[in-house]
């Protein structure tokens, strides 16, 4: 897990009170969407392509994205997503999404349909360590979060910093 360290938050804090409930929420909003986009850039750089099928179309790098998510009033959520394509890009890749995602980036065990493991979770464990056909893990985007994260957070803090020294100012 990554240490990662906000400062300069004590500040924004007093600057909160001053400022309406709708600013606050757009200007973390963008600061969010911003640093956001740097953990998806880098989970992109970091992605290389594991099957030819993948080589070919591109799609599971094509489906790196950042949402907004739902939140409420006083919480805004950004998340940064893989494995599922916009409508533009099943127009582009085909109907067939990059499901895989999660495959690539945790490994899985190759295994024929109606084959599960079965047992309890020690067995089942055991089962993936000395099963011969595993497909070993090729993360993306948890090294992206350890890498960026710090990066991100500066960038998040900096940019509603200066949207409430525009909106004060």
């Amino acid at each position: 897990m990554a240490d990662l360290v906000v400062t300069g938050l004590e500040a924004l804090a007093a600057s909160l009170n001053a400022i309406t409930p709708r600013l606050a929420k757009n200007a973390l909003a963008a600061g969010l969407r911003q640093a956001a986009n740097i953990i998806k850039d880098q989970a992109k750089a970091n992605l290389v392509p594991v099957s030819p099928e993948d080589q070919l179309t591109g799609a599971l790098k094509a489906s790196i994205r950042t949402v907004q998510r739902r939140g409420t009033p006083d919480r805004v959520v950004f998340n940064v997503v893989a494995g599922t394509l916009t409508t533009a890009q099943v127009k582009k890749f085909g109907p067939d999404s990059p499901y895989y995602a999660l495959w690539v980036e945790k490994g899985h065990i190759n295994r024929k349909m109606h084959d599960a493991l079965f047992g309890t979770r020690r067995f089942k464990a055991y089962q993936r360590q000395v099963s011969e056909s595993n497909t070993p893990a090729h993360p993306y985007m948890a090294p992206a979060a350890a890498e960026k994260g710090q990066q991100a957070l500066d960038t998040l803090v900096e940019t509603v910093r200066n949207n409430f020294a525009g909106i004060a100012g």
